[in-house]
């Protein structure tokens, strides 16, 4: 079979596969395409040494930085910056002025990127600063809200406790003068027959019958009957002589002797009869 039976001519003379060989035209293609490729790799692969001693086998340059190489070689991927190319490739794919151009830019933008940076940071410290210093004038104004609040607590306290200890008091104060005044009045009660009857004749008797025999009710009822009781003739009779002012003393009689040369009275020494002593009747 012939190549013009395969591929016929058209009227143009371009020759057009038939419809059953497309695709060993389209393989037959695929494979020159894989072919040109590889003659194209293996012409332009290199072999880099750098200034520093690696070598890179096989390689074949990507991309053209303005102060690098990115390559892809037998083992991976690298990037060889400028100083470190041979002085071939240097010459071939760089200018040494742009390159210190770029470089230079590229140290201005890394300065300014420093400096905003630092300002960044600054800017981030002064910010933290006063954050910082915020939160402690509110931490002093919470630890004075709470002292102050603890103060007027403890002052609430002491005001309560001086107001239970004020009413305790009072209480205590009223119930002791209750007390006092239920007490004398429980006495004066109680030892009210002995004052009725103190100016009885029998007044110690109703004293000691109060006294001793006040508290069973019938011995106080009994001494305030006793003491509310008149006396007797005969009680009030020695009562008013008990009571009566003593007599003055006795005048002695006088007593004359003949005595020779003494003519006045002569006192007599002996008891009369109104010295005698006096007996209740």
């Amino acid at each position: 079979m012939q190549v013009a039976d395969a591929f016929p001519r058209s009227a143009t003379g371009v020759a057009v596969p038939r419809s059953g060989g497309r695709w060993r035209f389209l393989r037959l293609a695929g494979v020159l395409v894989l072919l040109l490729h590889l003659v194209a790799r293996i012409g332009l692969a290199l072999d880099i040494t750098t200034t520093e001693g690696w070598s890179y086998w096989d390689c074949t340059i990507s991309q053209v930085e303005p102060d690098a190489l990115r390559i892809v070689h037998r083992d991976g991927a690298a990037r060889i910056p400028y100083e470190k190319l041979p002085a071939a490739l240097q010459k071939q794919y760089f200018d040494p002025v742009k390159v210190a151009a770029y470089r230079e830019q590229i140290a201005e933008v890394k300065r300014e990127a420093d400096l905003a940076a630092a300002a960044k940071a600054e800017e981030e410290r002064r910010q933290r600063a006063i954050a910082a210093a915020e939160a402690e004038e509110q931490r002093e104004q919470a630890e004075e809200a709470r002292q102050h609040e603890e103060a007027q607590q403890k002052a609430a306290a002491r005001t309560a406790a001086d107001l239970r200890t004020s009413a305790l008091h009072k209480k205590v104060t009223t119930a002791g003068t209750l007390f006092v005044a239920i007490g004398i009045l429980s006495l004066f009660l109680y030892f009210l027959p002995s004052i009725i009857g103190r100016h009885k004749t029998n007044a110690f008797a109703i004293f000691v019958l109060n006294f001793f025999l006040g508290w069973t009710l019938i011995g106080w009822v009994v001494a305030l009957v006793w003491a509310c009781t008149e006396d007797s003739a005969l009680d009030r009779l020695a009562r008013e002589r008990m009571n009566m002012p003593p007599p003055p003393p006795p005048q002695p009689y006088p007593r004359y002797d003949a005595i020779e040369g003494h003519n006045g009275p002569q006192l007599d020494d002996r008891p009369q009869l109104d010295d005698r002593p006096r007996y209740l009747e």
